[in-house]
């Protein structure tokens, strides 16, 4: 989980558009399977949830849909979008 957060962070630092399943699960293990990738995003928005952090999962979408991943239910109300904007103010791009 924590090399997730670690990864997704920096996409909200740097400012990168956001990745797939399929990335993601890549950068995080080479050969994992982007479905295996799920239950790390969660993780990883319950975490940010607790800890009143940015939900960072908003940056991993569907390849087909374009669709924020499951773990972004976390963030509440705001949408996708807008955690991202949060975030990427968070970690150092405005």
């Amino acid at each position: 989980m924590v090399d997730g957060l670690r990864l997704l962070q920096e996409l909200a630092r740097t400012g990168d558009r956001p990745v797939t399943y399929g990335e993601f699960a890549e950068q995080l293990q080479p050969g994992l399977a982007p479905l295996a990738s799920s239950r790390v995003l969660d993780d990883i928005g319950t975490f940010c949830e607790v800890a009143g952090w940015p939900n960072v999962t908003c940056f991993v979408v569907s390849a087909t849909t374009g669709e924020a991943s499951p773990g972004c239910r976390h963030i509440g109300p705001e949408g996708p979008a807008a955690a991202r904007e949060r975030a990427r103010a968070q970690y150092g791009q405005r």
